[in-house]
């Protein structure tokens, strides 16, 4: 027995590859849970639930890390001593003054399994508040962003009309109703603006271009042009 365990922590141990995150502009739940799942290796094929089969992560820009909704004000973290008055609670913006890496610390790790291996899945996430990292002699390799818009943004595609009336709706909480109206009837006059100056500005290098004569256009069309 001790013979197999041996040989499947060295198969184990030759099939991790360091993987690489940056957390800039993700969403912490849809992060963790991506990151849970390659601490566990449940996205290779030789997943096994015994033993600890995951890639080690490192984790980078965690100060950037973004929440939906309300939930940078509205989430709390509660820690209890055990004796009376011994309840502290913090809030998500409050954790991340105290501690950049923490709130995403806890959140992989109430996905991971709560059973003995979850003390080195954990041990094999490395979280970094800025954008440096002391493991380049690993080559980690970059892993895809795990969030819809940090995807869009990294691959440089348009947001959708959803995603933009998500936009709005977030900046309207902020803003008064009648402030947000002219702000918005603003931003279409200098749209419509520029678009009326770039078409004139078109029409003006059009007909500032000399005319061509017949022959010499019909001379250069054939190629038969000599200068």
């Amino acid at each position: 027995m001790s013979g197999q365990t041996a040989w499947l922590r060295k198969w184990v141990r030759e099939d991790c590859v360091w993987r690489l995150c940056d957390a800039r502009g993700q969403v912490l739940g849809r992060l963790a849970s991506q990151l849970s799942t390659i601490l566990m290796g449940k996205h290779k094929p030789t997943y096994l639930d015994s033993v600890i089969s995951g890639d080690p992560v490192v984790v980078i820009n965690a100060r950037h890390l973004v929440v939906t909704g309300r939930k940078r004000t509205q989430k709390k973290y509660f820690k209890y001593s055990g004796y009376p008055g011994g309840l502290h609670e913090l809030r998500f913006y409050e954790l991340m003054e105290k501690d950049p890496t923490e709130p995403l610390r806890l959140a992989v790790k109430r996905m991971l399994p709560k059973n003995r291996l979850q003390k080195g899945m954990l041990a094999r996430l490395y979280i970094y508040p800025d954008g440096e990292h002391p493991h380049a002699a690993n080559r980690p390799q970059l892993i895809p962003p795990a969030s819809k818009g940090a995807r869009l943004g990294a691959l440089g595609e348009a947001p959708s009309d959803h995603e933009i009336n998500l936009i709005w709706r977030e900046v309207a909480r902020f803003i008064p109703p009648d402030r947000l109206d002219s702000m918005i009837s603003q931003v279409e006059f200098e749209l419509q603006t520029a678009g009326t100056s770039l078409i004139q500005g078109s029409r003006e290098v059009q007909s500032t271009q000399p005319p061509v004569d017949a022959d010499i256009s019909q001379s250069i069309h054939s190629g038969t042009l000599i200068p």
